[in-house]
C-alpha cells in the first residue's frame, strides 16, 4: 500500500477512527508516529472505541496486511 504511514491533514483538522468490528485480529488498531516515523503509541481496536487526533499526526493501521481477505465476522 503506498500510504501505509500517512497523515490526513489535507482532509480536515481532526482525524477520528471508529472501530466497529466485534471480531478482529488481536493486534488490530492504529499506530501514531513521530516526525521520524518512529511509533509514539498504539491504540488497539475494541468494538465501539473511537479515537480522535490532529489530522497532521502520522499514523497507520497496526496490521500491515489488514484483514479483509478472510473476514472474521
Amino acid at each position: 500500500e503506498p500510504n501505509f504511514i500517512h497523515s490526513d491533514e489535507m482532509m480536515g483538522d481532526i482525524t477520528c477512527i471508529l472501530y466497529l468490528n466485534k471480531k478482529h485480529p488481536e493486534s488490530d488498531g492504529t499506530t501514531i508516529y513521530n516526525n521520524e516515523k518512529k511509533p509514539k503509541f498504539r491504540v488497539y481496536s475494541m468494538y465501539n472505541r473511537m479515537i480522535c487526533f490532529d489530522s497532521s499526526e502520522l499514523h497507520s493501521r497496526n496490521i500491515f496486511e489488514n484483514f479483509g481477505k478472510n473476514p472474521l465476522i
